[in-house]
This record gives structure tokens, C-alpha cells and sequence, in this order.
């Protein structure tokens, strides 16, 4: 009889199936809590914009309230009495009359609501933060540098712009600015690169100042408005070297005007209406769950 030892079974190796699945069901979690952070981390930022906004609009009511007219375009007299930074003698150096405008050149006739930098735009944020100074703590941020009746004497580069706008709470890329058109004041939200020589937000035909997504535009409107694109108080518009354009291509300077025309969504529009004609335009949420950085916001005073 063989009196030898006994071989040991085979270990083995790898896996079981049961290991395996409790493997995949963590990984699965573990991304789960990730895409979950993102989309908290994105509610949060919009809500956080959406507070900067609420901020400034209230912001703006207490210094009328108090002084009797909007940071900027606040009458010389006016200004003087509350011991603000004294007006120009031109249109958009501070001229009363309800429409903040910038200007161009030291030389009247050069205003526009477009136009950042100097006057009524630039002067806007030095006023509230000068009645900040007289303990109304309006807004958390002080400006200095932008005054009613000059402008910069170069092109202002984007590591100088948070000497003239406040950065947007939605990331540190962004900048809220206002401007007026027809008639009605706004503040903007854009990818904003430099003021050039103009003085006007730039630049004028690429896609870097409409770089919002889609969803956190979409998610801003939906709360703040509408929910629509084309109409009510946020639009998706953004101001450029040649005025106020529709956050879509190509881009043109179109004033109020909607688009009309078909529109499919794509990786450029930040709004479409499935390319039928007639059909009222939505943000383009169905085209990569609306995470294309294609939106710029124009959002009127309240």
C-alpha cells in the first residue's frame, strides 16, 4: 500500500462570482456619489448666482431708496450731497435720468449702454461700494478704480478686470456687468476676456463670453423667470464689442429681435427648437443633457 502524502487540492485563484458582483456594486456607488457631488456642487453654484443677483437688485433698491437715484447714473447734485464721487458734465457721466450707460472718450456725445469701464457701467460698482463706506453694506466687494467722467487709458487684460466687475458667482471665469438698452437696465453674466479700447466687453465673434452651460442657464431662467430663452426678464443674450447678441450662431448683433428660424441643438446653441420653424425655442437641454457652455445671461433690474 502506498503510505505516501496526500496532495494538496489546487488553490484558486481569482474571483468568485459573488466577489465580482459586491466589486461592481461599490464602483457602481463610488461613481454614483461622484455624479451625484457634481450635481450637487452645480444646485449649489446656481444658487449662489442666483443670490449675487437677488443681492445687487436689492443692492440697487436701498442706495434709490437712500439717495434718490441708481448707482452710476446718479444726478451730480445728488451725488455731491452724499458725499459720492462727483459726476461729468456729459450724457452717461451721471445724468439722472433712470438708463446707465457708459462712455468712450471724456467728450460728450460718446455714451452708449454698451460701453463698460467709465462712466455710468463702471461708476455703478464704485458707487455701491462708496455707500457700503457709509455703512449700508450693499454689496461685498469694493471697486475704486472706474470714475463718471474718464475711462482707462488702455485695454484693461483680464487679470485687471476685477479692478471694474465683480466675478460671477457661477466661477471665477465669469463677471457680472450691467448695461442698458431700449430704455431698461440689466446685468449680464458672460465669459467676459478684457475691455478693449472702446470701451465694450470683448470678445465680439467666438464663443468664449458664452460659455455658461446650458442646464445652469436653463436652471437660472427656470427659477428667476420664465424658463424661456427668448423672452421675459433673463434672456440669453450677452453684450459685445458690436452690442447686444443672441447666445447662438453665427453671431450678429440682432437688438431685441428673436430668432425665428429653425434651429437644431448642437454642441454651439445654447437654445433650439428641434429645427421646426415656428416653434417656440427652449433651452437646449436635450443635447448632452444641456452641458454645452453656450449660454450667456442678460437679466433685467427688478
Amino acid at each position: 500500500m502506498h503510505t505516501g502524502a496526500l496532495k494538496k487540492p489546487h488553490s484558486q485563484a481569482g474571483f468568485t462570482l459573488i466577489e465580482l458582483s459586491i466589486s461592481l456594486v461599490v464602483i457602481g456607488l463610488f461613481i454614483g456619489a461622484i455624479l451625484m457631488g457634481k450635481d450637487l456642487i452645480r444646485a449649489a453654484t446656481v444658487r449662489a448666482q442666483i443670490s449675487q443677483i437677488t443681492q445687487y437688485n436689492s443692492a440697487v433698491a436701498a442706495f434709490q431708496n437712500q439717495f434718490g437715484g441708481l448707482p452710476g447714473d446718479i444726478s451730480s447734485a445728488k451725488a455731491t450731497a452724499a458725499g459720492l464721487t462727483a459726476r461729468g458734465s456729459c450724457a452717461g457721466m451721471g445724468d439722472g435720468n433712470g438708463v446707465i450707460e457708459g462712455v468712450s472718450s471724456t467728450s460728450c456725445g460718446n455714451n452708449s449702454g454698451a460701453w463698460q469701464g467709465g462712466g455710468e457701467t463702471g461708476t455703478f460698482w464704485v458707487d455701491l461700494s462708496s455707500a457700503g463706506g457709509l455703512n449700508l453694506n450693499l454689496i461685498d466687494q469694493v471697486f475704486s478704480t472706474a470714475t463718471p467722467s474718464t475711462i482707462p487709458n488702455s485695454a484693461v487684460p483680464y487679470t485687471q478686470l476685477t479692478s471694474y466687475l465683480p466675478i460671477a458667482k457661477l466661477g471665477k471665469v465669469f463677471h457680472v456687468y450691467v448695461f442698458s438698452l431700449n430704455g431698461n437696465n440689466y446685468f449680464g453674466i458672460a465669459n467676459v476676456t478684457q475691455l478693449a479700447l472702446g470701451y465694450k466687453l470683448v470678445p465680439s465673434t467666438s464663443t468664449n463670453m458664452s460659455e455658461i452651460e446650458v442646464r445652469q442657464a436653463y436652471a437660472i431662467d427656470s427659477k428667476i423667470d420664465d424658463g424661456l430663452p427668448q423672452s421675459g426678464i433673463v434672456t440669453a443674450q450677452f453684450m459685445t464689442a458690436t452690442g447686444l447678441v443672441w447666445a447662438y450662431t453665427p453671431w450678429t448683433n440682432t437688438s431685441n429681435t428673436a430668432y425665428t428660424t429653425a434651429i437644431t441643438p448642437s454642441i454651439l446653441t445654447c437654445y433650439d427648437n428641434g429645427n421646426t420653424s415656428g416653434v417656440i425655442e427652449t433651452y437646449s437641454m436635450t443635447y448632452n443633457s444641456g452641458s454645452s457652455t453656450t449660454c450667456g445671461l442678460a437679466i433685467q433690474f427688478q
